[in-house]
């Protein structure tokens, strides 16, 4: 893990290979509008945290993780993805990384095992 975290913004386009993308490009393109890209990053750290802190429930310590954004009609910014392992990477105390399915495994088990 990073620490501070280390933050890119890509382009979520398939054809394109999803390319990293500067503030200052999606100024140009009409992606963003002023200000929208800082939040977007301050977002992504909260979010990081929040992670982070669950993650640690479990033992588990968050390496990375992506997240998609979104705006409405009145460009509020919205995740538009799922918080679920699909999005993370993780390392157990062991050291080891568990693949998504696995990761998904570990905490439903402590999970009910809290119950």
């Amino acid at each position: 893990p990073f620490n501070p975290p280390y933050l890119e913004v890509t382009l979520k386009d398939d054809a394109q290979g999803d390319p990293l993308i500067s503030e200052r490009l999606c100024l140009l393109k009409g992606l963003l509008k002023e200000g929208e890209y800082v939040k977007l990053l301050d977002l992504l750290v909260k979010v990081g945290n929040v992670l982070r802190k669950e993650l640690s429930e479990f033992d588990l310590t968050l390496i990375d993780f992506k997240v998609e954004f979104g705006f409405d009609e009145r460009r509020n910014i919205y995740i538009a993805d799922e918080i679920t392992p699909d999005i993370w990477r993780v390392q157990d105390k062991t050291g080891n990384i568990p693949n998504q399915i696995d990761c998904a495994k570990l905490i439903l088990n402590e999970i009910a095992r809290k119950k």
